[in-house]
């Protein structure tokens, strides 16, 4: 990325007066001559052009869709419930849609009925009846969600219902998970926020305790869940040989395997802890290289304040931008062309270019994010290192806002290659996790669906390392492009 990969000296050091440039060096805040170049140029006009066929097809799926057909849903005949809904697409005189364009703006609920009786996705709904109803109290098996009626009781068809309604993704699941657990969240919230608090705090203050803490905390748990996992595994022990004591072979395989299973947890447990202590013990020497560097961060944002408000704007554009995508989300779901191939219930069919739409918007999801997140990378970067190298720190005017500045003058191309690289594997894991839904439910082999999964996997570990990697080239490129 950029001067990430340049050759150079590998210890940075200031200008001597000698040198030429000393005369820049002594009056600038920094010991480096502020001259700098664009990187990955090339990355930042490719995220450009990435994005202009993006607005295109969203215009098209806008253009022949309807938010209100998922918000509120469509009877059999494609009539939004709630709403006039528009001929659009739609012959004037086309004897198969005589009862589509009705005005439903009184009819505000949908009803459907049948929907377990319907055998396949192949089958275009001939046994369901979706229905725009005034009120669900007419219909005394259902009550009032949203704006749909669903049954009272919770039976199996009811997950069916959701999936063919359109609102399991966007209603059920997540307004139901959110009512119930929105005072935990909130909770957790304001308790991590103290706990950084007074992290942050600790750091300034107590750095070499915090540390110390951090690594015997580290060390006793790993002890404690060893310890318990092995009085588990011989309290099962015990207790299978005194059930079964005269009748061993009666004993099933799936208490023995419950008894393995803590076996091998213990086993787990006692080597990650070894390691562990190892590792402490062969780096105990670095341990004060730790604690001075917890010590400078400290006071890097003791003289930086502002620093903490950079993750808490990168949290409300990446808020903003996934209520946006969300939105164009609807939309894209929602469009779609009339069709029935049986004249009696119809539905709204994506075309090649709307379905190409639902991907290529994922992908720019998943971009434009890790956009957001790398271009916080690199301010905090540019930010440190332009503090860490001054000479005079106390006196620093802005550094923040100035290398928020030069990662957007100079290093957007850095920042769009770096993203990218994270987005297309993001984005290739959802795939894999798509064929694997589609297989595991499906006939194929459980050998295709475990290398699916096991795929899935080794991209999950190279996302990591690579979102590792990223993070360190931003910091190379914003400490050493002066």
């Amino acid at each position: 990325m950029g001067s990430a990969l340049s050759g150079g000296k590998d210890k940075v050091e200031p200008a001597s007066p000698d040198k030429e440039g000393s005369a820049t060096a002594d009056t600038e805040e920094t010991p480096y001559v502020t001259k700098r170049r664009c990187t990955d140029a090339i990355c930042i006009i490719l995220f450009i052009v990435f994005l202009i066929p993006l607005i295109g097809l969203l215009i098209y799926c806008i253009r022949y869709g309807d938010i209100y057909r998922i918000l509120n849903g469509y009877d059999r005949c494609g009539n939004v419930c709630g709403r006039i809904t528009e001929r659009i697409g739609v012959a004037p005189n086309d004897p198969k849609f005589t009862c589509f364009g009705a005005d439903m703006t009184k009819r505000k609920y949908l009803l459907v009925r049948g929907a377990g009786i319907r055998d396949n996705d192949n089958d275009q709904g001939a046994n369901v009846n979706r229905e725009c109803v005034t009120s669900c109290s007419g219909y005394p098996a259902y009550r009032e969600f949203f704006t749909r009626c669903i049954p009272e009781k919770t039976q199996d068809q009811v997950n069916v219902f959701f999936s063919k309604t359109g609102i399991s993704n966007f209603f059920q699941e997540v307004s139901e998970d959110m009512d119930l657990c929105a005072k935990e969240i909130l909770a957790l919230f304001f308790i991590a926020l103290g706990f950084s608090i007074i992290l942050l705090i600790l750091l300034r203050v107590a750095v070499g305790l915090v540390v110390w803490f951090m690594l015997a905390a580290v060390l006793v748990v790993s002890f404690v869940a060893s310890a318990f996992l092995w009085i588990r595994w011989a309290n099962q022990r015990d207790k299978l040989k005194e059930d079964y004591r005269y009748l061993p072979q009666n004993q099933s395989e799936l208490e023995l395997k419950n008894v393995r299973s803590y076996l091998g947890y213990a086993i787990a447990a006692t080597v990650i802890t070894v390691v562990i202590l190892l590792l402490i013990l062969a780096v105990r020497s670095r341990i004060k290289l730790v604690v001075q560097l917890f010590r400078e961060a400290g006071k890097a944002i003791s003289d930086m304040p502002t620093l903490l408000l950079l993750p808490w704007l990168t949290f409300i554009f990446v808020g903003i931008f996934i209520a946006i995508w969300f939105y164009l989300a609807l939309w894209i779901e929602s469009s779609g062309m009339l069709t029935s191939e049986n004249n009696v219930n119809f539905n709204y069919k994506k075309d090649a270019a709307m379905m190409v739409t639902r991907w290529y918007n994922l992908l720019a999801m998943f971009w434009i994010t890790q956009f957001v997140i790398a271009c916080q990378h690199m301010s905090v970067a540019g930010a440190v290192s332009f503090w860490y190298f001054s000479r005079r720190k106390s006196g620093l005017s802005s550094p923040v806002a100035k290398s928020i500045s030069r990662t957007v003058r100079f290093h957007l191309g850095s920042v769009a290659f770096g993203s990218l690289l994270v987005a297309i594997v993001q984005f290739v894991r959802v795939i894999l996790q798509s064929v694997y839904n589609t297989l595991k439910t499906g006939e194929e082999s459980t050998m295709k669906t475990n290398l699916t999964k096991a795929c899935g996997c080794c991209l999950a570990i190279f996302e990591k390392f690579l979102s590792y990697i990223n993070r360190n080239a931003f910091v190379e490129i914003g400490c050493f492009t002066f």
